[in-house]
């Protein structure tokens, strides 16, 4: 028998909830234990990092059938993992419909959702009392564990929870903790991870990235935002434009001017530099140029010291709009063979 499912699951956790609940309840009662099975071949293995750590999870003892469940934050959703053995699929299609509906939410989302919404999917014909206790059960139990989760997340960290903790055996909120935990997190960032790589096992990347992500977490750095409280966008591009050719037209003024028409630039780095500093616009824009191939340069762009978040996205569209105009100018020129001489985005 096939299960039409559907094939957009979109709106809150309530929603979507809703939605399968609809669904369960609008098919005719034979085909009900068979969707919940459906639900249960699609309910995800536990990550490796929770298959080889069961002690994470945490078990449900009022399902009949070996059931355990953790809940994790992630930025500002939180992540669902279930354990449940394959020769019990009607729980563990209860698991899959829980994860699909709830998987990703925001907490709020989660403990919003009615106790008691199974009651409507109509399958008390095809399960036990005692099965549907159970999946009472489990979604307490994600309640509780979703509403003891701890600090909420200001922004999310570059490096995910996932690769922090298979590198440094810690979560990003157990890495605030001890942050938090320590007297001198008010001196800053360089004595945070000072203190990170004298009294942790960690290296000196690591101190770094771990105190970027708890000021990020906490609120101290927004993303983009460097330890000076300035912000930097960045753009790469591999264009099919020589690297000497490009970096001629960068350190020349009059042919600058062609570069950025309708903004004044001023060279900040010698000839011979590796990288060209140009100011533009409200702060310093690093260009690197990186040989590719023949007649092909990958082109970076780090534009530094910008006073304000909201002028990152700006910036990283200007960039974007820049690349494009210079591709077009060398294929429109190309065919006549000419030196670029591209007008820039308006």
């Amino acid at each position: 028998m096939v299960i039409v499912h559907m094939t957009e699951i979109t709106g809150t956790a309530s929603e979507r909830l809703e939605r399968i609940v609809g669904m369960f309840a609008a098919v005719p009662k034979g085909v009900r234990l068979e969707a919940l099975l459906d639900y249960s071949r699609r309910l995800p293995e536990l990550p490796g990092r929770l298959a080889s750590r069961p002690e994470l999870l945490e078990v449900v003892p009022e399902c009949q059938s070996p059931f355990a469940l953790i809940a994790e934050r992630d930025g500002d959703v939180v992540r669902l993992h279930f354990r449940v053995p394959p020769e019990a699929p009607t729980v563990r299609g209860f698991a899959g419909i829980l994860h699909e509906a709830l998987d990703g939410a925001s907490a709020d989302e989660i403990l919003a959702v009615p106790d008691d919404f199974y009651q409507r999917m109509g399958l008390r014909e095809a399960v036990s009392s005692q099965r549907l206790n159970g999946m009472a059960a489990i979604l307490g139990r994600i309640k509780l564990q979703t509403a003891s989760l701890g600090r909420p997340w200001i922004a999310t960290p570059e490096v995910d929870n996932e690769a922090v903790e298979a590198a440094t055996q810690r979560s990003w909120d157990e890495w605030c903790d001890v942050i938090d935990a320590w007297d001198g997190r008010d001196e800053g960032h360089a004595a945070i991870a000072a203190y990170l790589y004298d009294e942790h096992p960690v290296d000196r990347w690591w101190a770094q990235t771990i105190t970027v992500g708890y000021e990020r977490i906490t609120g101290l750095r927004l993303p983009y935002q460097m330890p000076d409280g300035t912000f930097t966008a960045t753009k790469t591009r591999t264009l099919a434009v020589a690297p000497q050719e490009l970096r001629e037209m960068l350190l020349d003024s009059e042919r600058r001017t062609d570069l950025f028409p309708g903004l004044e630039t001023e060279l900040r780095s010698g000839p011979t530099s590796k990288a060209i500093r140009l100011k533009i616009g409200p702060g310093i824009a690093l260009v690197s140029l990186e040989p590719r191939g023949q007649d092909g340069t990958t082109i970076t762009v780090a534009h530094e010291q910008l006073p304000a978040f909201e002028l990152v996205e700006e910036w990283k569209h200007y960039w974007a709009a820049w690349f494009d105009t210079l591709q077009d100018a060398r294929q429109h020129n190309s065919s006549r063979d000419e030196r670029i001489e591209p007008l820039g985005p308006t």
